[in-house]
């Protein structure tokens, strides 16, 4: 897929996992709750360059012939999700595809009629894994669609987080850390840099296809010298706690984290010392609740300073800013909600998207998602637009899943050749007459995108391979 559909669909992503603790701020969070929705898409394919645009048009002439209509069920307690939904194309409803998705974050399940009887097990334990051996392979830059899903950077950095947990996350007053539990915070930090495969390929995906990325591997790997030298000095941090403050320093006085919460605000920043290299890590976090409206203000950078005299070496690996104002915090309500995201460095596609939505008490909505035309950031261009409506409805049942739920179906990505190759027996005669219909009423600008980019990636050859 061409890098500004990649943008598209990060951007998309990015406001949809930002949006998923919105429910939850401030309110109680309900056992069980469940949506029937309805969607509508338009993809304008005139404001991608020249050069692209004919493709481009492919895919927007397929989104804009589809609705996506069905119902989501979850359960906060196990984190278990059941999506029904149903793709049908506007031309012909009777050619709909439908299809499951079930299961909890780490491991999730997938069913539709064009698969038979047999059911997909995603090992979201390897996602990233998975994503780094497909871009090796094929060039495919799953990782950064990968990266969006919140369960795999948490589950990469698990080892890190429970190491620094254990000692430090229930801090009530306050008190030194001192250098002795930094050090051993250090050494148990080395150890999951050096053998945790997660944290590995998290790094390596994200590094690997960039410019200089060997930069942000090396960072990774000094970071437990970082936290002794740089951060703590060899001496003992203070943390001050002061009511719903807390405020972490070291030797020299620099503030090095702050955080402030209430019950309708939450604010904290994490300003630490340069790196070895001179990187500066900077991250910010405001989130506040005001008549039922939520807003949020993300800033984040890991970059050189701007008076550095560095040319060896990337000026920013990482810049993020998230503007977002006005979002409901419950659904169904009324409200008028936007937001803007910026994103530069060299481990992440540069982007730059503004989105504005519009939500009605029956639950109906249209957003539409644009992009700056131009270096001012003044004209900007609508890139599609969704209608539809998002309405609560009674939860047919309560859905809890586990592990044991998929040890009988196919792991996708451990397959191998001979797996594959059953299992594709298995399906080849109800995906055929399943898909059929479908086909049929697909637009052929779609059918030639779709094909010049498997073929671009090398993925006809793979399948058609004798």
């Amino acid at each position: 897929m061409m890098l500004p559909m990649k943008r598209l669909l990060a951007f998309l992503l990015i406001l949809i996992l930002s949006c998923s603790s919105i429910s939850a701020f401030g309110e109680e969070v309900p056992e069980v709750y469940s949506y029937d929705f309805d969607l509508l898409f338009h993809m304008n394919a005139d404001v991608f360059p020249a050069r692209i645009r004919s493709h481009m048009q492919g895919y927007a002439d397929l989104l804009n012939m589809l609705e996506l209509k069905g119902n989501i069920t979850c359960q906060p307690a196990s984190k278990s999700v059941d999506l029904n939904a149903t793709v049908i194309p506007v031309t012909n409803p009777d050619a709909a595809i439908s299809f499951r998705l079930y299961g909890i974050p780490e491991h999730m399940g997938l069913t539709s009629p064009l698969l038979g009887d047999e059911t997909l097990w995603f090992q979201n334990l390897v996602l990233m894994e998975f994503a780094y051996k497909t871009w090796n392979n094929l060039r495919i830059p799953l990782q950064y669609a990968t990266l969006l899903y919140p369960y795999v950077t948490e589950n990469a950095f698990s080892g890190m987080a429970a190491a620094f947990s254990s000692r430090f996350g229930n801090i009530q007053k306050s008190r030194n850390v001192t250098a002795k539990e930094l050090k051993s915070l250090s050494q148990d930090w080395a150890e999951v840099l050096h053998s945790d495969s997660r944290l590995k390929y998290w790094i390596y995906s994200l590094s690997l296809p960039a410019e200089k990325g060997y930069v942000m591997e090396t960072e990774f790997n000094r970071l437990p010298e970082y936290l002794l030298n740089q951060v703590s000095g060899g001496k003992n941090l203070k943390v001050t706690v002061n009511g719903p403050s807390v405020t972490w320093t070291n030797a020299q006085k620099e503030v090095l984290f702050t955080r402030t919460e209430s019950d309708s605000e939450s604010e904290w920043a994490l300003t630490l010392p340069a790196t070895e290299n001179g990187y500066l890590p900077r991250l910010s976090w405001k989130t506040s609740l005001l008549n039922n409206l939520w807003s949020l203000d993300l800033n984040g950078s890991y970059s050189l300073p701007e008076d550095s005299e560095e040319t060896d070496l990337p000026e920013s690996l990482l810049s993020l800013s998230l503007d977002m104002n006005n979002w409901p915090a419950a659904w169904p309500m009324a409200a008028s909600f936007d937001a803007e995201l910026a994103i530069g460095g060299i481990i992440y596609p540069n982007t730059e998207m503004i989105f504005h939505g519009e939500s009605r008490e029956d639950g109906s909505f249209s957003i539409r998602l644009s992009q700056p035309v131009d270096e001012s950031g003044n004209n900007i261009a609508e890139v599609l637009s969704i209608t539809g409506s998002l309405v609560p409805v009674a939860p047919s049942s309560v859905p809890a899943y586990s592990l044991d739920d998929f040890s009988s179906c196919i792991a996708i990505f451990n397959v191998n050749d001979k797996t594959m190759d059953d299992f594709v027996h298995r399906i080849r005669r109800p995906l055929f007459f399943g898909i059929l219909n479908f086909l049929d009423e697909l637009p052929v600008s779609s059918c030639q995108s779709v094909m010049d980019d498997l073929e671009d990636y090398g993925v006809l050859d793979m399948v058609l391979v004798d």
